[in-house]
This record gives C-alpha cells, sequence and structure tokens, in this order.
C-alpha cells in the first residue's frame, strides 16, 4: 500500500463548540496535529466530546502526533479524521494536520 502526504488546518470560529477534524471520512495512517504560534489560547483535541476539562490540550506553537496501530474489521490500519475533534479557548484559534493518507 502507498500513502500520499497531505495538510490541512481546521479553525474553531467559537470556543467551546468542538469540530471535526474533517466533515467527510478521512483514513489516516499517522498524523501530525500543530497548534500554530499565533494561536492566542489552548486547543483541546479528542473525540466527540472534547473539551477543556477532557481533552489533549497544546498550547501555541506545540504538536501532538497520533499514529493508527491496531487494524479494523476491514483489516485497515488507519484513523478517520472525521472522528477526531478540536475545541479552543479562544474564538478563531485553529489547528494544522499534516497526515498520511492510503491510497488503494
Amino acid at each position: 500500500m502507498k500513502f500520499i502526504l497531505k495538510s490541512a488546518a481546521k479553525t474553531v470560529t467559537t470556543a467551546g463548540t468542538r469540530v471535526a477534524l474533517s466533515t467527510t471520512q478521512i483514513w489516516a495512517r499517522g498524523l501530525q496535529i500543530s497548534a500554530p504560534s499565533a494561536n492566542a489560547g489552548v486547543v483541546y483535541i479528542g473525540d466527540v466530546t472534547v473539551a477543556a476539562s477532557n481533552g489533549l490540550s497544546l498550547a501555541a506553537g506545540s504538536s501532538v502526533s497520533i499514529a493508527a496501530l491496531f487494524k479494523d474489521a476491514d483489516n485497515m490500519v488507519a484513523l478517520n479524521l472525521a472522528d477526531i475533534y478540536v475545541d479552543a479557548a479562544t474564538n478563531g484559534d485553529k489547528v494544522t494536520l499534516v497526515y498520511l493518507e492510503p491510497t488503494l
């Protein structure tokens, strides 16, 4: 299987209102999420319930890498970007992402 390196950005328009990294299913083998240094506050990474109280906190200028390690029912090792959410402490803060998307 081959992979394509892709990138994207997601802005949280209203602080306290989580948004999915993608509105469609995008499968990724690996993912790096970064909080740009221009962000005014902290962003939070997690699932559909993510909030300041339960998310992985990323301060401006920091990043986290996530790797898919387990196979799903179709024997695919990947993360669905539509299942990963971001929230922010400040209106308009964002995350940038770089990910490996499998090609068939």
